[in-house]
């Protein structure tokens, strides 16, 4: 008798062992399932940072095209009438019309270079207020701080500025290869009055509400009241 209840007393441990060896390896296959669907998730979500990253590329892209090409069209009309003037040889253009109306190209060339330094300090205003959602409404710091919210480090470089080139990638660029001054880092909020980029070729700015302004020559930006700020020239000597 006394062995028949060591007997099951041996079974019972027995079972009792196989059971908990058995959660033992659900537990495993449930952890394992979880990690391999985590590894999966992370991935997707790689491609769609990705596919975001080409999108807002495109979306760049595209704006640049509907800008350009109206100009592009002009410049093609241009050049037809150009050269059948140069085919006929037309006595009566003197020289100085001919180099008036090359000139009129390179004028249209910059006002296309201007338009898209506009777009460009729209696109670092969009890129920095996106940064600010995540950080308490705050400005940051320097522009590779601001990286994962540029969609291309040519957003840095005026076209009209011929003394630098873009960087090749977005996450290392060095302060030199930006066109456009950074007037308002670190800023503890978004102030629709205080400036926050300046290209200093075209003395266009972005504004803290993220809006872009073409500043004429009877207007710049000066440091008051502890922030940059657009002043006309003649509040500033009176």
């Amino acid at each position: 008798m006394v062995a028949q209840s060591s007997t099951l007393s041996g079974l019972k441990a027995a079972n009792r062992s196989l059971r908990a060896g058995a959660a033992e390896q659900d537990s495993r296959q449930n952890n394992s399932a979880e990690i391999q669907r985590l590894a999966a998730e992370n991935q997707e979500l790689d491609r769609l940072r990705k596919d975001q990253d080409e999108l807002a590329q495109l979306r760049e892209e595209i704006a640049d095209l509907q800008v350009l090409l109206p100009i592009i069209d002009r410049i093609r009309i241009e050049n037809q009438d150009l050269s059948a003037r140069l085919a006929r040889r037309r006595d009566s253009e003197t020289s100085e019309e001919f180099f008036a109306r090359v000139g009129g190209m390179d004028d249209m060339k910059e006002k296309a270079f201007r338009i898209k330094c506009v777009n460009n300090l729209k696109n670092l205003g969009l890129a920095a207020r996106i940064w600010g959602s995540v950080h308490g409404d705050a400005v940051p710091s320097t522009f590779l701080e601001m990286k994962a919210e540029l969609a291309t480090p040519k957003l840095l470089l005026c076209p009209s500025d011929t003394a630098r080139t873009a960087a090749e990638d977005r996450t290392q660029f060095a302060p030199n290869q930006s066109s456009y001054e950074f007037l308002s880092p670190g800023a503890a909020e978004f102030d629709p009055q205080e400036v926050l980029f300046r290209c200093p070729i075209h003395n266009n700015v972005t504004l803290g509400d993220g809006s872009v302004q073409q500043l004429g020559s009877n207007v710049q930006v000066v440091f008051k009241g502890g922030k940059w700020i657009t002043e006309r020239k003649n509040e500033i000597l009176n």
